[in-house]
């Protein structure tokens, strides 16, 4: 009995593969194109190169976007135009005669996607044998991006528009050459290495060192917020790049006291982080230093404008490689983000007189509702000194980490608030024997070491 069944199956098993082969046969014929012929070719081969210079040109957009000077970016690859042409040579010689010499012969139909994918294959290939393919992971989504663009651009040019093939050996053999031919016109590991130097001088980083780049190009997205309260935006612009050395040194400095937050592995898991979170933490601290400076009513009218364009710029952020990597990192509680973000830059040098100079320059660029608080504006270093020192002092004690935080914030922030109205200190002038005036300008000089001012 079982064998009577068996055949039956196996015939229709027959039928269902010789179907599907018929099928498959009649796909690979509808695919099938006319070859080029070698007169069509050699007419439109030689305007080749002009044309990937040109869909370069054309696709710029998504080479800045990687933060890169794209006259910069591009002089990175003219300089080894000639390498490129004989790797180019070498490739089209490899191949043999791929063209027909008169009308009527047929090719497969060929697709530059599939080449693409092969390519890409190869390079991920390449950087995994370097062991940077986390480091590299942040330029893929771009590097696609830039690829899908030149294919679409080069599709439109003379070659792509005459409708037929030509007789090329598989993806992976077009590939393989390639990078045979490469590495014989000169493009050796020294000369990568000089490429890719130049590459990153031009400004294509990874994520992480293109934040500077990136909030720049967020804040002109956002301009819009910004002329709203009155700005000449390239004036305004203007009054914070001045201190562009001084807000990377900060960046720097938080980063490293952050320390390891990344994996050296895959396989670690971190709580998911919301930028919102941070934007709040961050308005509350801005609301307590225009308290401390005694602010608050003043500053009122610029709260509103001031969040949106806080959400403007963190939305804009949301959109670059680094946030969309879909992958999170070991960060500290939003407060201690902050709070190290505060300490990074007045160690950076954004004291008071800094502080006020911007103010005074943004009002000048259109913002004159700063003009009246930017000389009673107080950014003081004395609390996070303290908090800094105190900090340090509870790691002697049996308590959680999130208790020494808030002892420390608390004890600092009542030292601070004492020394500055000068409470305790001339309390202890009789004991240190010393008059009011003799104490008023110690006292001065103490506070224009601290925090900056007279």
């Amino acid at each position: 009995m079982a064998g009577t069944m068996r055949y039956p199956l196996s015939n229709f098993q027959m039928l269902r593969y010789i179907i599907g082969l018929a099928v498959l046969v009649a796909c690979l014929k509808a695919q099938m194109i006319r070859q080029c012929l070698c007169s069509e070719v050699n007419t439109c081969a030689s305007t080749a190169a002009s044309s990937i210079n040109q869909c370069a040109d054309r696709c710029q957009a998504h080479f800045t976007a990687l933060g890169a000077n794209y006259a910069a970016a591009r002089q990175c690859i003219v300089a080894h135009q000639g390498q490129i042409t004989a790797a180019a040579n070498c490739a089209r010689n490899s191949f043999g005669q791929v063209c027909a010499n008169r009308a009527g012969a047929m090719v497969p139909k060929r697709y530059p996607e599939t080449v693409q994918i092969a390519a890409v294959r190869e390079v991920q290939g390449m950087i995994a044998r370097s062991g940077l393919t986390s480091q590299v992971q942040a330029l893929m989504g771009p590097a696609k991006k830039i690829g899908g663009c030149l294919t679409k651009c080069a599709q439109a040019n003379s070659c792509a528009k005459l409708g037929c093939g030509l007789a090329l050996p598989a993806d992976n053999i077009l590939v393989a050459t390639a990078k045979r031919c490469a590495f014989q016109a000169g493009f050796n590991t020294a000369v990568a290495r000089q490429v890719c130097n130049c590459l990153a001088n031009a400004g294509v980083n990874t994520c992480a060192n293109s934040a500077a780049t990136s909030i720049n190009q967020c804040a002109d997205r956002c301009q819009a917020h910004f002329t709203a309260l009155g700005a000449n935006y390239a004036a305004a612009r203007q009054c914070i790049v001045a201190h562009q050395g001084q807000i990377t040194a900060a960046a720097n400095c938080a980063r490293s006291s952050f320390g390891n937050i990344c994996a050296n592995a895959p396989g670690a898991t971190v709580p998911k982080r919301y930028p919102e979170t941070v934007q709040i933490a961050a308005f509350r601290e801005v609301q307590g230093m225009i308290a401390r400076s005694g602010l608050t009513a003043q500053a009122q009218a610029l709260m509103g404008p001031a969040r949106k364009i806080g959400g403007c710029l963190a939305k804009c952020a949301q959109a670059n490689s680094c946030a969309k990597l879909g992958c999170g990192l070991a960060l500290p509680a939003d407060n201690i983000l902050v709070s190290t973000a505060k300490r990074c830059a007045i160690s950076a040098g954004f004291n008071t007189p800094v502080a006020r100079e911007i103010c005074n320059c943004l009002a000048n660029a259109g913002v004159s509702i700063l003009r009246p608080m930017c000389d009673h504006i107080v950014i003081s270093f004395l609390r996070h000194e303290l908090l800094r020192i105190i900090d340090a002092m509870f790691i002697c004690l049996p308590i959680t980490d999130k208790q020494a935080d808030q002892l420390a914030a608390s004890l600092a922030e009542k030292v601070a608030v004492a020394l500055e109205k000068h409470y305790v200190v001339k309390k202890r002038t009789e004991f240190y024997n010393i008059t009011e005036a003799q104490f008023d300008a110690a006292f001065k000089q103490l506070r224009i070491e601290l925090i900056g001012i007279e």
